[in-house]
């Protein structure tokens, strides 16, 4: 099996087991909103984003 094919059926696997990794994309896009949402407010990025990595992964605060 190629490489490619391997780290497919791996991810395949991870998000069939509930370990979806969100991309850098997802994560970017709802911190955003999570900043907007307090009014656009800065100086709490590292929080924000770690909430967004939280509710995308399901993982509780």
């Amino acid at each position: 099996m190629s490489a490619k094919l391997r780290k497919r059926a791996v991810s395949s696997k991870a998000r069939a087991a509930g370990k979806h990794r969100p991309a850098r994309r997802e994560i970017a896009r709802r911190a955003y909103q999570i900043f907007l949402g307090r009014g656009g407010n800065d100086g709490h990025d590292l929080e924000d984003w770690l909430q967004a990595e939280a509710e995308l992964t399901g993982r509780r605060n």
